[in-house]
């Protein structure tokens, strides 16, 4: 009986499971094995490598059991869901949490939770340079024994090392850090230093010491791969030196960002120069607030 089966009137659920299922074949092939050997009936193998079924978590685990790279196969996993609407986030079964350390890939890292809120804010100076950065953080584990959460946080305009500091609130602690030639750091925190809230989540906090005589000369945005329940992006300026625009932006592409306002995007002036915008249900999207840079 052949390997694969006569698909020819079948049509593959999208590009992304196509590419899915080829790499699935050439990691299966480089292993030296059949469909029959996979532990799963021939055909359901032989279509979701062709992309017409969809791959499910054991059977991904399989192939990844003979060699596959986890990460590239997440990666692409959660293409394929997202190509059909479906939720991402996938993989987190796969992976002993509680035996990572913060040292662990930081994509492994963040398939241990989902991320249920982000809000930045920033405090601008009258001479436009930032004077404060926060950020709050929420987050539901998926599996036991998570507790990192790794992020990067770039200089802004000057990239000079030691320009930022970073300052965890009591909730969290710095389990890891390293900075860039470029000024930029990255960073994993350890979150379960006060118990969960009463649903299970974890909510902290931290800061940055910005050291820089240098103004800001882009929009204050944020670029989220992962899935984000809600994002909240405040800034603060200081008096009397506020802008004379402010406006939001949610775009697919960093370009877009750096156009100016469109049609409904300008938020209303601000007494106090507080401005402030929510979003919701952020993945593989730039969002933030630009600023009118001749004013602030």
């Amino acid at each position: 009986m052949p390997e694969h089966e006569n698909h020819s009137k079948r049509v593959p659920l999208s590009d992304r499971h196509v590419l899915l299922g080829a790499e699935l074949r050439r990691i299966r092939k480089a292993a030296d094995k059949t469909v029959a050997q996979m532990g799963f009936a021939k055909g359901h193998i032989s279509s979701v490598e062709n992309g017409y079924e969809k791959v499910t978590m054991p059977v991904l685990n399989a192939y990844i059991a003979l060699g596959g790279d986890p990460i590239k196969l997440l990666d692409m996993f959660d293409a394929c869901a997202k190509a059909l609407g479906e939720e991402t986030k996938a993989g987190g079964e796969l992976f002993d949490f509680a035996a990572l350390g913060p040292d662990a890939s930081p994509y492994i890292l963040r398939r241990g939770y989902r991320i249920n809120l982000l809000d930045d804010y920033y405090r601008i100076g009258a001479d436009r340079r930032f004077l404060e950065m926060m950020q709050v953080v929420r987050v539901y584990p998926l599996a036991d024994g998570v507790r990192y959460y790794p992020s990067t946080r770039g200089s802004g305009p000057d990239k000079r090392r030691h320009v930022l500091t970073l300052k965890p609130s009591s909730a969290c602690k710095v389990a890891h850090l390293e900075e860039a030639a470029t000024g930029a750091l990255a960073f994993v925190l350890d979150f379960t230093v006060e118990p969960p809230r009463d649903d299970g989540s974890y909510e902290f906090s931290y800061a940055f010491d910005i050291n820089t005589p240098v103004p800001i000369t882009s929009p204050v945005r944020g670029y989220f791969r992962t899935a984000v329940g809600r994002c909240v992006t405040r800034l603060q300026f200081t008096p009397p030196m506020f802008p004379a625009q402010v406006w939001w932006f949610r775009e697919q592409a960093v370009l877009a960002t750096e156009t100016g306002p469109k049609s409904g995007q300008l938020l209303p002036p601000s007494s106090t120069g507080y401005y402030f915008k929510e979003f919701d249900n952020i993945e593989d999207e730039f969002c933030g607030l630009g600023v009118d840079r001749h004013s602030a």
